[in-house]
């Protein structure tokens, strides 16, 4: 197929099987320079095998026609809205709930640690109570033996 060929079959309205046998259009010539005429750099081989003109690959047919499809995205998509703003107003909820935790947390954290600064505190003084009633109880003998 020669140039005038192929800019002859893209103007007319012809399937692409009308237009080309082949996959590929052999007369397209790649660009001479490795820069394309707008000055960018092209990374791919532009050589003209690679030129596809005709797609081979077998894409199934849908098995639901386009009214079945515009039925179920219709569907969803009421579904959707219908179900948005209370997800949204859930989804509100859920993050104050979260944020009450978060700070429910901190606090039985510090009250924990409170605590247990309390409880040294208490086994502080109970242990000085004790040194205090033994020392009175060696005074109280002390003072018994010199009567």
């Amino acid at each position: 197929m020669s140039n005038d060929e192929c800019r002859k079959n893209s103007e007319s309205r012809m399937s692409n099987d009308e237009r080309m046998t082949n996959d590929e259009c052999r007369s397209l010539k790649p660009p001479t320079s490795p820069c394309s005429r707008f000055g960018l750099r092209q990374p791919f081989d532009t050589s003209p095998s690679t030129f596809i003109r005709h797609s081979t690959f077998d894409i199934p047919e849908s098995p639901l026609s386009t009214a079945e499809w515009q039925i179920i995205v219709s569907v969803v998509l009421a579904a959707l809205l219908a179900f948005g703003p209370w997800m949204l107003m859930v989804h509100g909820k859920l993050a104050v709930l979260v944020a009450k935790l978060a700070e429910l947390c901190e606090k039985i954290e510090k009250v924990a640690e409170a605590q247990q600064r309390l409880w040294e505190q208490a086994a502080e003084h109970t242990a000085r109570l004790d040194r205090h009633e033994i020392q009175l109880d060696h005074l109280d003998q002390r003072l018994r033996e010199m009567e």
